[in-house]
């Protein structure tokens, strides 16, 4: 009983005295980190000398990068962010921070990433020893590599034909759609394939597959808030996440994804046990090393665990992050997108790219690879520090020495915006700079953090660049892209810099007004509303055989017509009149429908599957029409030149068959193929071929080619030596009378000109 007002003293005299003594340290602590400290001669602000907490408070509002950039500009290239931590904004240290030779230790900031409960070794970003780092790196260093990555494109060839599709049902819909979160599916996707051997579904579902996206986006922002905590409090700050809703559901996602990935990791196993080393995915790869060699080099399926966990970890969230930015700033700089598309487009045209797109062609374009270096300059993925202890020795940095055993560090977001490296207008997206000379060129790849340096670079840099370059190509070349809305992004630094808000619209791209004739089969005038091209054939027959579904949009049938294509505006007599020689009689006189039946469907050598155009009569104006690869799309349409280029055309040709002894017959020598028949008209003729010899060769000669039935009446052939009958209408200044204004997707509009013009012009309806 004694010792109970002893307890009760002492009670009071811990609550009237601890706050005071509290006080009175941090007093004193204050007053040696901003005098006394071994960092005290750092500039910087008060906050970040003498607690970690404004370090803590930054990371969780995600907004580190941003405030880095503010504070080196007030207090100069060198910052203290932490009582014992310290960064440099001057790239020319990148070097002495992160060395080839000899590399300085990593902190414990690497701690938390590393997955609790798979009893593996570190794994090769989270070790912190450099020479087990090497070890591991001479293991696995080859399974990541550019040519173990191109065994598996075929595989990601079909996830990205998989994502043409899906962006081609938004762009169909016209409904507005959360691009940056499409792009973060089809990357994981591909980190499936890569990883594993097949997709994980997230584009063929549509869905989330497993949360990872949901369970990643929760997990980093914690793992991020651990980093930067000191390593005595981690352990209480993991036990109060349990007590708060939030943080507790990012500690469940964390437990989450270290689950998938044994299971995906056990699953892919199994599927690969008979055919390990033959499969090209990384975890076959990653297999025949623990059965070749696993023992001797202490690698086993712990290890694989885990670098399956860092794969679905950040493989898909940070290449994701750069397919955004690549995205958001060619529409915030259209002048730079129309340049690249360009090159693209040009790149297909002659065959530089093909479809589904290579790595390897995507990356030889110059443009293209500057615009990728670009974004990642101006908008790296990872966008904080990556701390070393300085050495035994200490380091000397921008002037200032630091003493051994304290963190240094360079954020990529800050010195890739470095003004004497990148220029004055290092804030901007400038790809040219990039192409101005290759001195230039080298002195800032240098410059460049993102993907890591020294002994840490990033060993999922061929992976992501695969994705950014193919998928770059592709939507550039196959869609137009605009913001949904005029707010920018927002961003939140989570390590990973993700962007939110990247809301799009997409529209099909077309291409420059092509031709088409029906081939071999003549039919009755009708207004074609829809057509389908179904088939591909390389040059230099390719112009030939297209399928061609017509749709009449008055009697609701289907006929399905063999049409000639042509690439471009003619440029000769036999290119020209592959056009319209194969019509009926009555369609001479209505040039306008002749007109409006001639234009179809460019199938271009990048085209593997059913494209769609819509045949829009009475409509004479010109776009500029890119390949469309899906059911819906393109609008067809020519302009007053294009008819004037066609009318120079004919008048030369007219003029050359005027001359001609025999203007009622054409003379040519025998001929096996349509095109050689007009290849004659502006040649002399070798020997008279009569009119009814023509007939019936050509007429033979159709049916063996085109498969026409032979019921298939001779007089309809008759058609194609009237010349200077189509000669004529083909000139009529009247086809003018029905150029006019209209939007190409404004189809019921489009229908009641057609209307109001015939009225005007007296044409006659087609029906």
């Amino acid at each position: 009983m004694a010792l109970l007002p002893d307890i009760s003293v002492l009670t009071t005299w811990l609550t009237l005295y601890a706050p005071v003594i509290t006080v009175v340290y941090f007093i004193l602590w204050a007053i040696y980190a901003r005098t006394l400290h071994p960092l005290a001669n750092i500039p910087g602000p008060f906050w970040p000398s003498i607690s970690r907490t404004w370090l803590m408070w930054h990371h969780h509002k995600g907004d580190i990068e941003i405030v880095e950039r503010v504070l080196h500009e007030k207090y100069g290239p060198i910052l203290r962010i932490a009582p014992d931590e310290v960064v440099v904004a001057d790239p020319k240290y990148i070097p002495q921070i992160y060395p080839i030779q000899k590399p300085l230790q990593k902190t414990d900031w690497y701690a938390p990433w590393r997955p609790q409960g798979l009893n593996s070794q570190p794994d090769l970003f989270t070790q912190t020893n450099e020479k087990a780092h090497s070890a591991y790196r001479k293991i696995v260093g080859g399974v990541y590599s550019f040519s173990s990555i191109a065994k598996n494109e075929p595989g990601m060839d079909a996830v990205l034909n998989l994502f043409m599709e899906r962006l081609g049902g938004f762009a169909d819909s016209k409904d507005a759609f959360d691009f940056g979160l499409w792009l973060e599916m089809y990357s994981f996707d591909n980190v499936g394939v890569a990883l594993f051997g097949q997709a994980f579904g997230f584009l063929e579902n549509s869905i989330d597959y497993r949360d990872y996206i949901r369970s990643v986006h929760l997990a980093m922002p914690f793992l991020t808030l651990l980093t930067v905590t000191p390593y005595y409090i981690r352990p209480f700050l993991l036990l109060v996440a349990v007590c708060i809703p939030r943080l507790l559901k990012a500690v469940l996602a964390i437990e989450d994804i270290k689950k998938s990935a044994i299971i995906e990791t056990k699953s892919a196993m199994d599927r690969s046990l008979e055919v390990t080393g033959k499969r090209p995915d990384l975890l076959s790869q990653l297999l025949a090393i623990v059965q070749e060699k696993g023992e001797k080099v202490n690698y086993s399926h712990k290890e694989i665990t885990s670098d399956m966990w860092v794969g679905i970890m950040a493989g898909a969230d940070s290449t994701s992050i750069t397919m955004r930015s690549v995205f958001y700033f060619l529409m915030k700089n259209p002048m730079k997108l129309i340049k690249v598309r360009a090159e693209i487009d040009a790149a297909f045209e002659n065959g530089t790219l093909s479809s589904p797109v290579q790595y390897n062609q995507a990356a030889s374009l110059p443009y293209l690879n500057a615009v990728v270096k670009e974004t990642t300059r101006l908008f790296p993925a990872f966008s904080v520090s990556q701390p070393r202890y300085a050495p035994s020795q200490g380091i000397e940095l921008c002037g200032k020495h630091i003493p051994a055993g304290y963190s240094i560090g360079l954020n990529p977001a800050v010195i890739q915006h470095d003004k004497g490296v990148f220029g004055a207008d290092a804030l901007e997206f400038q790809p040219e700079r990039w192409l101005e000379s290759e001195e230039r060129t080298r002195a800032m790849d240098k410059a460049i953090l993102g993907w890591g340096a020294g002994t840490r670079t990033c060993v999922g840099r061929p992976l992501a660049l695969t994705q950014i370059y193919k998928v770059a190509a592709e939507v550039l070349h196959r869609f137009t892209f605009e913001m949904a809305h005029d707010q920018p992004w927002k961003t939140h630094n989570a390590s990973f810099n993700v962007q939110t808000g990247v809301i799009c619209k997409l529209k099909r791209r077309t291409m420059e007004v092509k031709w088409a004739c029906p081939q071999g089969k003549l039919y009755t005038m009708k207004r074609f509303e829809e057509c389908y091209g179904s088939q591909y054939r390389p040059p230099p027959c390719g112009t030939q055989g297209h399928m061609v579904i017509a749709a009449s949009p008055v009697f609701g049938d289907q006929e399905v017509v063999v049409c000639t294509i042509t690439s471009k505006l003619p440029k000769n007599g036999a290119e020209y009149f592959h056009i319209n020689v194969l019509k009926d009689p009555p369609l001479y006189h209505r040039p306008e429908i002749c007109l409006q039946q001639q234009v179809g469907q460019y199938c271009p050598s990048v085209l593997r599957k059913p494209s769609f155009v819509r045949l829009e009569p009475f409509e004479i104006r010109r776009e500029m029409l890119l390949p469309v690869t899906s059911t819906t799309g393109a609008h067809l349409i020519l302009t007053a030149e294009s008819i004037d280029l066609m009318q120079t055309h004919a008048k030369r040709i007219w003029k050359s068959y005027r001359s001609s002894a025999t203007p009622r017959a054409i003379n040519p020598p025998p001929f096996r193929t349509l095109s050689a028949l007009f290849r004659t008209l502006s040649a002399p003729p070798p020997r008279t071929l009569s009119a009814q010899t023509c007939e019936q060769e050509l007429h033979q000669d159709q049916k063996q080619k085109w498969h026409l039935p032979t019921s298939t009446p001779a007089p309809y052939y008759r058609n194609i030596l009237r010349v200077e009958r189509k000669m004529r209408d083909l000139i009529d200044p009247s086809i003018k009378a029905l150029t006019f204004r209209v939007d190409s997707e404004q189809w019921q509009t489009l229908r009641a000109e057609g209307e109001e013009i015939r009225r005007k012009y007296g044409i006659p309806p087609p029906f």
